[in-house]
C-alpha cells in the first residue's frame, strides 16, 4: 500500500539504485514485503511504500541518484549535512554489509567458473557454453577436467565449447537477459573472492590493468558487481559503462568514500521513500548505492551517557567516541559526559591519588553530594574496597584529551548542579540531558521531562538611542511561561513513568537565543562591561517574570481549588451546583495532592515533600549562588506572594541550544559569539556569500564596503582584526569567537547561572587546545560555580581549506596580519588569554 506524505527532504528519485537481498534494485521497483539491506548489514522487511509528486532541482551525488537539498548525509566524523551542502572533498562513511549466506554445494570453482562465464560467456538454450580462449586459465583448466568436462575449440572464433555444469537459470532471466544470480552476492568472502576473479580476468584488456576498470554495460549488472566489491571492502564508481575500482580507506565496517560530484538537477515527478520494519533506528536505515539513506523520514535518536569519574570503567568510557583504535570497543553514535563531584576537581588540584570504584561494591555513590559523597568515598578508600588508584592527574588529562580529539565529554559539575536545584527536596540528581541544559529529578518509576522555549532577544534591542526593552522582554517571559504550563496539561507522552514526573514537578525550561545580535545592535564589545551588564540584567528580568508568572498560575489554581471545597460542601447540591462541580472537575483535574494541601494548595504536587523545595522556604536562585539582585524589581514583594500562594513550576529557565530555530529567525546562536563575519553558504539555488548584516551595514554607511573588503575578510576567514582601514572601535565589536578571551564567555555564564534555575550549553572555543588551556578554562568554571564547564569543547581546523575564489596575496597579506591568535593563548602580551595566571 502507498500512502503520500508531505515531507519530501528524505525521499529519492525513483531510479536510485539501493541494496536488497534480491540485489541491486531501483527503488522504484521495490514492493512492500520486499527486503532491503540496512546500515546493519541485514535484510529488513519494507513496511509501507511513500510516493510524493515534485517538481524542483535535485543533488546529484558521484552520479548515484538524486536526493532533495534537505537530505541529510551522513558524513566522516559521525555528522550530518545536507545533500545540497555537499562539496568535493567531502567524506561518506558506506557501511560494508555484513549479511552473509553461504550455498553449501557451490564451491570455489564453481564461483571462479560462474564470474567467468557471466562476464564474458555464452550459453545456448542446451546450455553449451562458449569462453573465449584466453580465459582458459590453469584454474578453469583443472575444474573441467576434475569435472570430466571435455571442451574444444570453436574454428571460427577460437572459443572454448564445453558443456556447462552449472545450472542456466543461474544466469539468465525469464526473458533471456543475462542476469546476477541474486543469492551468490551473500557468500562468504572466500567465495566471492574467487567470483571477482572470474569477472575482473574475463573483462580486462592490457589497457584496463592500469586504472583497474572492468567493462560493464548494464547499470544493474554493474552495481551487482560493484555490491561484491563493496562486501570486500573495496570502493568503486560506475563511468561510462565500466566498473573502476580504486584503494579506499576505511574507518571500522566502512569504506571512506569522497564525494567527488555534486550537482543540481531538474526534476518533475515522483519521489519515492520506504519506510522499514526495523527495531533500531540503525535498522530503519537502508542502503543506496551511493550513501546511507534514513528509512521513513524518521530522525534517528540520540542519547547522552553520564558517568562519574570514580567508576572503575572511566578509561574505557572515554575512549567510546574516538577515531582510531579497536572498533569493537568504539561507539560512536552516541554522546558522553562527566557527571563530576567536587572531591574530584579538589584531588586534580592537589595531584593526589584517585580510587576507581565497582558501584556493586561500593554502593550508594552516586546518589551521594557533597560532604556526604566525600564521607562515604573516603570510608570506602580507608576499607580498600576499591578496583584501582591511579593519579586523579592521569584521569583528569585522559578526560581532556578526548576532549581535545572529539569535543566530549560534557563536563558537569555533579555537587554544584545539586546544590542549586529547587528540586534539591526529591532526591539525588544524577545527570543532565543531550545538551546539558536540564538539570532534573529521575528515578526508576520518573523519567524528567522537559518542554522549552526560546526567546529572541534581538526584538527587544533599539539601535536608535542604544536600548533594551527589558519590559517588553518580561511581558514575553510571562506569555512563554504561561504556554509552557499549558503543555504540560495537554501534551502527549510516551510513557507512563514521563507523564507521572511532568505532572508531580511541572518544570519548564525558557532560554535566549541572539544574544551576540543584540550586543552588536547596541554596539557593546562580547567582552566588555556593557555586555556583562547587558546579560545579568537579561536574565534577571527572564528569571523574575518566570517567577511572578509561576506564582500568579499558582493563585489561579488555588482560587478554583477553594472554590471547588466550596461547592462541595454544600449540603443538597443543585442541579446547577452539580453542573458547576463537573465543570470544574473536568477543566482542572485536581490531584489528591492538591485537594488535601491546607497551605498553597496550587503549588505544584511535589512543592513541600521532604521538608520542602528551597523555594518554598524562600530560598530562590541568586540566594543558592550568593548573589543580591539588583533593584530594578521587587524581589521581596514577589517573595510574600510565593509565600503565600507557592509557585506551580518547581524549574523555569535553561539556557538551551537553539541551532534550528535560530537559523528561522536569522539569529545567532544561543548565547554564542559568531564563529565568521562573512562565510559561503549553499543551499539549492545556488552558492550565497553570508555576511553578519550589522557589520556590513556599518562598513555600507561609513563608506568601507566594497568587493575588496569582503575579499579581505573572507581571505582572514571572517575576521575583521587584522583590516586597519576599519576602525578600532567596530572591530571590538566584530570580534569573532575565536578572538574572544574564554573567560568572558565563562563570566558572562556565571552571571546568569544566579538566575537561571536549571543550566546552559555553554560551548568553548579554543583555536589550538592544550590539556594546560583547558584546565585552566575549567577549574575558572568550576571556582565561579557554574553547573555545566562545557557542552562542546569546539577547536580550530589544523588544515585551511583552499580559498579558490580569495586573491592569493590577499590571503597572504590578511593571514599575517591577523597572525596566529592561537599562540597567544597564554602569554603576556595576551594577558587575558590565561586563565590561570592572567600573566
Amino acid at each position: 500500500m502507498e500512502e503520500p506524505l508531505e515531507d519530501v527532504r528524505y525521499f529519492v528519485a525513483p531510479n536510485t539504485f539501493i541494496h536488497t537481498k534480491r540485489g541491486p534494485q531501483k527503488i522504484c521497483e521495490i514492493r512492500a514485503g520486499d527486503e532491503v539491506i540496512s546500515q546493519l548489514g541485514h535484510p529488513i522487511a519494507v513496511a509501507k511504500i511513500h510516493r510524493q509528486p515534485y517538481k524542483g532541482r535535485l543533488v546529484s551525488i558521484n552520479g548515484e541518484g538524486l536526493f532533495n537539498a534537505q537530505h541529510q548525509i551522513l558524513l566522516e566524523g559521525d555528522h550530518f549535512e545536507h545533500a545540497v551542502n555537499l562539496r568535493p572533498g567531502n567524506v561518506m562513511p558506506v557501511p560494508i554489509p555484513g549479511y552473509e549466506r553461504d550455498i553449501t554445494d557451490f564451491s570455489e570453482d564453481d564461483c571462479l567458473l560462474y564470474g567467468a562465464i557471466v562476464a564474458a560467456g555464452y550459453l545456448d538454450a542446451g546450455n553449451r557454453a562458449a569462453l573465449p580462449d584466453s580465459l582458459l586459465t590453469e584454474s578453469i583448466a583443472e575444474y573441467l577436467e576434475s569435472a570430466s568436462i571435455k571442451y574444444s575449440k570453436d574454428a571460427q572464433t577460437g572459443d572454448l565449447i564445453f558443456q556447462n555444469p552449472l545450472r542456466r537459470e543461474l544466469f539468465y532471466n525469464d526473458t533471456e537477459e543475462k542476469q546476477f544470480y541474486a543469492p551468490l552476492l551473500h557468500l562468504p568472502q572466500h567465495k566471492l573472492r574467487q567470483l571477482l576473479r572470474g569477472l575482473w580476468d574475463s573483462r580486462r584488456t592490457e589497457a584496463d590493468l592500469e586504472i583497474d576498470q572492468l567493462f560493464c554495460e548494464d547499470r544493474r549488472m554493474a552495481e551487482c558487481v560493484r555490491y561484491v566489491l563493496l562486501r570486500l571492502g573495496t570502493d568503486s564508481i560506475w563511468c561510462k559503462g565500466c566498473v573502476i575500482k580504486f584503494p579506499s580507506r576505511r574507518s571500522g565496517n566502512c569504506i571512506l568514500r569522497p564525494v567527488q560530484d555534486t550537482h543540481l538537477e531538474d526534476f518533475d515527478g515522483d519521489l519515492v521513500d520506504l519506510e522499514t520494519a526495523g527495531e533500531s533506528e540503525l535498522d530503519r536505515t537502508y542502503l543506496t548505492v551511493g550513501v546511507s539513506k534514513n528509512g521513513g523520514g524518521k530522525r534517528n535518536g540520540s542519547f547522552a551517557i553520564y558517568i562519574e569519574p570514580w567508576h572503575a570503567d572511566v578509561f574505557d568510557f572515554l575512549d567510546l567516541k574516538k577515531n582510531h583504535g579497536d572498533e569493537e570497543r568504539r561507539a560512536r553514535d552516541l554522546f558522553y559526559a562527566m557527571w563530576v563531584p567536587d572531591l574530584f576537581m579538589e584531588r586534580v588540584q592537589s595531584g593526589a591519588q584517585w580510587s576507581l570504584m565497582d558501584p556493586s561494591a561500593s554502593p550508594g555513590l552516586p546518589d551521594a553530594v557533597g560532604q556526604d559523597f566525600k564521607t562515604l568515598y573516603e570510608g570506602y578508600e580507608a576499607s580498600r574496597r576499591f578496583v584501582r588508584q591511579v593519579d586523579a592527574r592521569t584521569l583528569w588529562n585522559a578526560i581532556l584529551v578526548s576532549q581535545i580529539e572529539t569535543g566530549t565529554p560534557y563536563l558537569l559539575f555533579k555537587d554544584a548542579s545539586n546544590r542549586k536545584s529547587n528540586q534539591s527536596n526529591l532526591g539525588t540528581i544524577r545527570s543532565s540531558n543531550l545538551c546539558s541544559e536540564i538539570l532534573q529529578y529521575s528515578s526508576p518509576t520518573e523519567t524528567a521531562v522537559c518542554n522549552l522555549s526560546s526567546i529572541a532577544l534581538p526584538t527587544f534591542a533599539r539601535a536608535e538611542d542604544r536600548s533594551f526593552d527589558f519590559e517588553g522582554l518580561h511581558n514575553v517571559t510571562k506569555v512563554a511561561m504561561r504556554n509552557l504550563n499549558k503543555v504540560i496539561d495537554i501534551n502527549y507522552y510516551p510513557t507512563p513513568e514521563a507523564e507521572l514526573s511532568n505532572r508531580l514537578h511541572r518544570p519548564v525550561g525558557i532560554g535566549v537565543q541572539g544574544l551576540a545580535d543584540t550586543f552588536c545592535i547596541l554596539r557593546h564589545p562580547f567582552e566588555s562591561l556593557e555586555a556583562r551588564q547587558l546579560n545579568r540584567d537579561i536574565a534577571e528580568t527572564m528569571y523574575h517574570a518566570a517567577l511572578e508568572t509561576s506564582c500568579e498560575l499558582a493563585a489561579e489554581r488555588e482560587a478554583e481549588i477553594l472554590e471547588y471545597r466550596q461547592l462541595a460542601s454544600i449540603e443538597g447540591k443543585s442541579k446547577e451546583i452539580k453542573r458547576q462541580i463537573n465543570h470544574i472537575l473536568k477543566r482542572t483535574r485536581f490531584t489528591k495532592e492538591e485537594l488535601e494541601r491546607r497551605y498553597c494548595p496550587g503549588a505544584y504536587d511535589s512543592y513541600f515533600w521532604n521538608g520542602g523545595c528551597p523555594v518554598s522556604k524562600g530560598i530562590l536562585q541568586f540566594d543558592m549562588w550568593n548573589v543580591r539582585p539588583s533593584d530594578r524589581y521587587d524581589w521581596e514583594a514577589l517573595r510574600g506572594n510565593i509565600e503565600i500562594h507557592g509557585v506551580r513550576n518547581s524549574l523555569m529557565i535553561a539556557i538551551m541550544p537553539t541551532a534550528s530555530t535560530s537559523q528561522i529567525l536569522g539569529n545567532s546562536e544561543c548565547i554564542e559569539p559568531v564563529t565568521a563575519n562573512v562565510y559561503s553558504r549553499r543551499t539549492i539555488a545556488g552558492d550565497f556569500m553570508v555576511v553578519n548584516k550589522y557589520l556590513m551595514r556599518e562598513l555600507i554607511d561609513s563608506g568601507k564596503w566594497n568587493e575588496q573588503m569582503k575579499q579581505r575578510i573572507l581571505a582572514a576567514e571572517g575576521s575583521v582584526q587584522g583590516i586597519e582601514e576599519i576602525p578600532e572601535e567596530v572591530r571590538r565589536i566584530y570580534k569573532t569567537v575565536w578572538e574572544i578571551p574564554q573567560r568572558a564567555l565563562i563570566d558572562l555564564s556565571a552571571d546568569r547561572g544566579a538566575f537561571t534555575c536549571q543550566t546552559q550549553s555553554l560551548n568553548l572555543f579554543v583555536g589550538n587546545p592544550t590539556p594546560k588551556v583547558l584546565t585552566s578554562m575549567h577549574f575558572y568554571s568550576f571556582k565561579s560555580g557554574l553547573k555545566t564547564a562545557s557542552y562542546y569543547m569546539r577547536c580550530q581546523l589544523k588544515a585551511k581549506i583552499q580559498q579558490f575564489t580569495v586573491d592569493p596575496s590577499l590571503a597572504k597579506v590578511e593571514k599575517a596580519a591577523k597572525g596566529d591568535s592561537a599562540a597567544l593563548a597564554c602569554s603576556r602580551d595576551n594577558a587575558e588569554g590565561c586563565l590561570a595566571c592572567s600573566a
